[in-house]
C-alpha cells in the first residue's frame, strides 16, 4: 500500500482508482468499522424476517456492523483481509458501509475518493506505526469510532 502510494507522481485525485491495494484496505476497514454501524428503518407493510412477524409501522434496525461479520457472507469475518476486495469478484450484498438502495449515502463516492487522496498523500511521505496491538475497543455512538482513539507514531521516510 505504501509502495503503491509512493509510486504515484503528481496530484492523487485523478489517480485514486489506480491505487488498488490502498482502496482494498479502505474497503476492508469500512467492512470491519462501518461508520454507520446501525441504521433505523420503519416497516412500510407487514413482513416476516427469519420467521418473525414484523407489523407495518414498527421500527427495525439494520446493522452493517453485524452483517459485515456474519460468517455466512464472509470467510474469516473477524480477520482484516484486504485481499477479499482484490479478487475481482462481486462483493456480496452483505457489504453496505454506506447503506444501500435509494437511501444509500449520497456522499459515498466522495468519501472514498477523499479517503484515498488523504491516505495516499500521507503514505507517500510518512510511515504510520501503530502503538498498540490487538483490536480496538469500539464506541457505538451515532457513528462508530475507537473508544480510546488509535494511537500511532508517525515517521518521515
Amino acid at each position: 500500500m505504501q509502495d503503491e502510494a509512493r509510486a504515484t507522481t503528481g496530484p492523487l485525485a485523478p489517480q485514486t482508482r489506480s491505487l488498488t491495494v490502498l482502496n482494498a484496505c479502505l474497503s476492508e476497514t469500512l467492512r470491519l468499522s462501518p461508520p454507520a454501524w446501525a441504521v433505523p428503518r420503519f416497516c412500510l407493510q407487514d413482513d416476516e424476517i427469519a420467521g418473525y412477524r414484523i407489523p407495518a409501522g414498527v421500527g427495525v434496525m439494520v446493522s452493517p456492523y453485524v452483517m459485515h461479520r456474519h460468517p455466512e457472507h464472509w470467510a474469516q469475518p473477524e480477520t482484516f483481509d484486504p485481499g477479499r476486495f482484490l479478487t475481482g469478484e462481486r462483493i456480496t450484498a452483505a457489504y453496505l458501509p454506506f447503506g444501500a438502495g435509494p437511501r444509500q449515502c449520497i456522499g459515498n463516492h466522495f468519501a472514498l475518493m477523499e479517503a484515498a487522496i488523504v491516505a495516499g498523500n500521507v503514505l507517500r511521505e510518512y510511515q504510520i506505526i501503530p502503538q498498540r496491538s490487538g483490536p480496538l475497543e469500539m464506541l457505538p455512538s451515532i457513528t462508530l469510532r475507537a473508544k480510546y482513539g488509535a494511537p500511532v507514531r508517525v515517521e518521515l521516510y
